[in-house]
């Protein structure tokens, strides 16, 4: 078996343009963009900001015309201009602890409203000279701000920043008892038992007045019982005579039931809003006494209120 080979013969000088071709594109793809326009512009620039005290953009615009591309004159004084700003432009060293002392890294910085730093590991900080403010932020606590006046050429300068602790959630406020006017004219707080002594005596009150008409009805349907019947041995009308009289007992067991329970309440109501204590300007005065009896009997029904003040 056989094997084919061809062998193309290319002429010397076509190889010496196409290793040429290639070193000339790779020279074009590796120079500076720089042209002597934006050389000359990038001059003008530093030198401006130079003037109005932006001394970190005058660097960065006079390290552009130092590049070996622009003209031997600009490149120079750019070179020498850039040199002079890493004399002038100050630099700050900030150490931040938080409210207990302890030192934090993890710390945002920003310069009048612009991120300078993203943490702070003891590297000096480049700042422009002038009044400046701070901000410096880190997780867990509120932002803080500090204001510094930076002299132009001073290095190093070493800042230490205590951040405040996070405010402690407020607690509620206590509430605020009515205040009650006493004759004397002292002042009263009321007890937080008072509205209970209020319900207490309204449903005696209640009860009491259901007992009292109860009564009444009884004393009613009493009387017509004895009016239906003249005497035991005349009673034309004996079956309406002992309904009345039954009607009449039952509604003297309910009005004596609920007198009893009305007054009992009406008593608690009023003993637990005079007795529950009170927070007074003055001494509250002694020998307060109060009382509540049912009356009950053949056609009396109702209450006794006493009360020594």
């Amino acid at each position: 078996m056989s094997t084919i080979r061809s062998v193309v013969t290319v002429p010397a000088f076509v190889a010496v343009a196409v290793v040429g071709l290639v070193g000339i594109a790779t020279r074009t793809a590796n120079a500076a963009p720089t042209t002597g326009a934006s050389c000359t512009l990038a001059s003008d620039q530093s030198i401006k900001l130079r003037t109005d005290k932006k001394l970190r953009a005058a660097r960065d615009q006079a390290q552009v015309c130092a590049a070996a591309s622009c003209s031997a004159k600009v490149r120079k004084a750019c070179q020498k201009r850039v040199a002079d700003l890493a004399t002038a432009i100050p630099t700050v060293v900030f150490l931040v602890k938080d409210s207990k002392g302890h030192g934090v890294s993890a710390v945002n910085v920003s310069l009048d409203g612009d991120s300078l730093a993203d943490h702070l590991d003891g590297t000096a900080l480049s700042v422009d000279p002038g009044q400046h403010t701070f901000t410096f932020e880190t997780a867990g606590m509120p932002p803080y701000d500090q204001s510094f006046l930076i002299i132009e050429g001073q290095k190093d300068r070493h800042e230490t920043i205590t951040l405040p602790a996070p405010a402690p959630a407020s607690p509620p406020p206590p509430p605020v008892a009515p205040v009650v006017g006493t004759a004397d004219g002292a002042t009263t707080h009321s007890s937080p038992m008072t509205p209970v002594a209020f319900g207490l005596g309204g449903v005696g009150l209640a009860t009491l007045i259901v007992g009292a008409v109860t009564g009444a009805l009884a004393d009613s349907k009493w009387h017509d019982s004895e009016s239906e019947c003249g005497t035991a041995t005349q009673c034309p009308n004996h079956a309406q005579s002992v309904n009345d009289h039954n009607t009449a007992s039952s509604l003297a067991t309910v009005s004596t039931v609920t007198l009893i329970a009305g007054g009992a309440a009406l008593a608690a109501g009023v003993t637990l809003f005079f007795a529950a204590p009170k927070a007074t300007d003055e001494k509250p005065s002694q020998g307060l006494s109060l009382r509540v009896d049912p009356l009950l009997g053949p056609g009396v029904e109702g209450f006794r209120l006493e009360g020594h003040f």
